[in-house]
């Protein structure tokens, strides 16, 4: 009796064990393809419903909580209270999400205050968070621009529930980010932003020779808003600011009556599509994104603004 207990014992931790072996590289495989330039762990996740439908191109945009991430800049023009969520599920992988929160808080004297959270999550495996605090500040003539001190932590409950000796609990680092914004015209804009300019470094566990590194990315940006109605715009991306490394997104958006958008994009072989409805005090976004090899990603965002 003891031996058979003793074997049902040793199958449940077996498949425990490989339950967590299986949803790490499920939760590795997945962030590496969310990732613009395929990269996992804190890599540039597209969040927001809008941004993702056009193609990852939103840096010049920035007109909405979303500038919290993409460009901070951004928030030195927004008036009011802006509230944000998105929930995405990437891939149809069980149990893995994707969870963006963002609020413009009233200004603070001359600058524009905003908060943020991302959360990566694999349910019982692994957990990235991401925590925001951004300021932005109307610069001279046509320029703002902004600043985010980002807080990362990385979680792994997988590790922590079979006893593995080489994690030692949470690992967590600081990222800075900078953004600017011009408006050349009433309908022309420039948008810069350049994400974790210290490219921090995260360990997880002790047993890793060299820790991760969360690259830096730079985003240059354009949009044009034509009879306030269309908008196209584009971003040319890069690690290293070189001119062989940056890759394209882009993509378009047309509003109807003021109140329902229809969106299109692209970025690096894949296309987005999406759309939008809004009234005086609430927005909801939808988008669709592709892959070659995995499924389908989809994102809903509800927005409020006071």
């Amino acid at each position: 009796m003891m031996i058979k207990k003793r074997h049902a014992i040793d199958r449940r931790m077996g498949a425990a064990g490989l339950k967590l072996v299986f949803g790490c590289l499920a939760l590795a495989l997945c962030c590496l393809a969310l990732a613009p330039t395929g990269q996992a762990g804190f890599e540039d996740v597209a969040v927001g419903a809008r941004p993702l439908a056009l193609g990852g191109s939103f840096v010049a945009i920035a007109d909405d909580a979303n500038a919290v991430y993409w460009n901070p800049a951004g928030l030195a023009g927004m008036e009011g209270i802006r509230l944000m969520g998105t929930r995405a599920w990437p891939f149809r992988v069980p149990d893995l999400h994707i969870d963006y929160l963002a609020i413009k808080a009233p200004d603070v004297g001359p600058f524009a205050l905003g908060f943020g959270w991302l959360n990566t999550s694999l349910k019982d495996v692994l957990s990235e968070n991401t925590f925001i605090l951004s300021l932005a500040k109307d610069g001279i003539g046509p320029l703002s621009a902004g600043v985010n001190l980002k807080y990362f932590r990385l979680d792994a409950p997988g590790y922590e529930r079979y006893n593995d000796p080489a994690y030692d609990g949470a690992a967590s680092a600081w990222g800075l980010d900078i953004g600017a914004l011009m408006h050349l015209r009433r309908n022309f804009t420039l948008g810069l932003s350049a994400r974790n300019l210290n490219e921090p470094e995260i360990r997880l566990l002790s047993t890793t020779a060299d820790p991760d590194v969360i690259s830096r990315r730079i985003h240059l940006g354009a949009a044009y808003l034509f009879r306030d109605t269309v908008v196209m715009t584009a971003d040319l991306t890069s690690k290293t600011g070189d001119l062989d490394d940056f890759g394209l997104h882009a993509g378009g958006e047309i509003w109807f009556f003021k109140a329902y958008a229809v969106r299109v994009g692209t970025a690096r072989n894949r296309q987005s599509v999406g759309a939008g409805v809004r009234a005086d005090h609430w927005k909801v976004d939808f988008a669709l994104v592709n892959h070659q090899r995995l499924d389908n990603s989809y994102r809903v965002t509800v927005g409020l603004t006071y």
